[in-house]
């Protein structure tokens, strides 16, 4: 067995026990949080499998009506092998995901400061803080969407060149979302969230328009323009600027104004999803140099990320 598989297996194991050690919490809660968690889980997995099933059929559609004379050969019939529909399905379902959950989150965020001031979200410290059911409830769903897109990652989804990394985020932020609702760090969670799902929006349009090759001339550029807006805009932003804030309002405030509250190493594993961010935006400057040196868009992707594609299907 090599360390690779080894860590996979580990990561496994983790997750596994996190989610164990979920449900023994929410057992013990005198309250129906048992019961709206496992509605919350079978919805998020009825919703991502009709998500995939119509983005699978609407693929199928728009790659025959791209397989035309009038396009670049390489960009006809973008999604006619059995890998590529199964990353466009897998993406498309991810972005209605993200979108539903942003739109989840701006809802919330509308009448509170701790988007624009993030220490207000500490008055009172968490153990004081009584939480509206809304917020209650969006964290039940994205603790189903985390553990059932984990789950997803490691035993259904086309393994990609940075699987252990994508993996290792997962469960990380697992750990995060559900150590998070025990401790009643409902709000402080929600902002790492909406950090993670706002970006991946434009990381999902991006990979999208790839899969179905809409770059260059005949595509309007609409590749390269989502490509430019997700590595040079979106990311930076959101997951380095607004996410290192964060880091430091937990690191180093939060243990100031709130030192009675639990400190269970949150700061440690933001940290670790900060190292994983570096790494993919490293590896999107790796494909910009790929492109600007003249390189396929779709190409580069594929070299420095994507799967492997199987020959196309007749």
């Amino acid at each position: 067995m090599g360390w690779t598989q080894t860590i996979d297996n580990g990561l496994g194991v983790l997750l596994v026990l996190l989610t164990a050690r979920f449900f023994r919490c929410i057992i013990q809660q005198d309250d129906d949080t048992l019961q709206v968690f496992g509605l919350c889980f079978v919805g998020t997995v009825i919703a991502i499998n009709l998500c995939s099933w119509t983005a699978g059929v609407l693929g199928v559609a728009i790659s025959k009506w791209r397989d035309r004379d009038d396009l670049p050969k390489e960009c006809r019939n973008p999604l006619g092998t059995a890998v590529a529909i199964k990353k466009w399905k897998d993406q498309s379902w991810q972005l209605c995901i993200h979108v539903s959950m942003s739109a989840y989150e701006f809802y919330l965020l509308h009448d509170n400061t701790w988007w624009q001031d993030p220490m207000s979200m500490y008055d009172p410290c968490p153990p004081e803080q009584v939480h509206s059911p809304a917020l209650r409830n969006f964290y039940l769903i994205q603790l189903a969407i985390w553990m059932w897109t984990a789950f997803s990652c490691k035993w259904l989804e086309e393994r990609r060149k940075d699987y252990l990394e994508m993996m290792a985020h997962h469960v990380i932020t697992v750990a995060l979302v559900s150590n998070s609702y025990v401790e009643n760090q409902h709000r402080f969670g929600m902002l790492i969230l909406v950090v993670h799902d706002l970006s991946d929006v434009f990381l999902d349009v991006m990979k999208m328009a790839n899969y179905l090759k809409i770059e260059g001339p005949s595509g309007l550029f609409a590749t390269e323009i989502a490509f430019v807006v997700n590595t040079y805009v979106s990311w930076p932003f959101l997951r380095f600027y607004k996410f290192i804030t964060l880091i430091y309002t937990v690191a180093i405030p939060y243990k100031a104004l709130c030192p009675h509250a639990a400190q269970d190493g949150g700061a440690t594993m933001l940290c670790m999803l900060l190292c994983l961010h570096i790494h993919w935006w490293m590896i999107l400057q790796r494909i910009a140099l790929k492109i600007l040196k003249g390189g396929d868009p779709s190409q580069a992707g594929d070299e420095e990320y994507e799967v492997v594609e199987q020959k196309k299907t007749k």
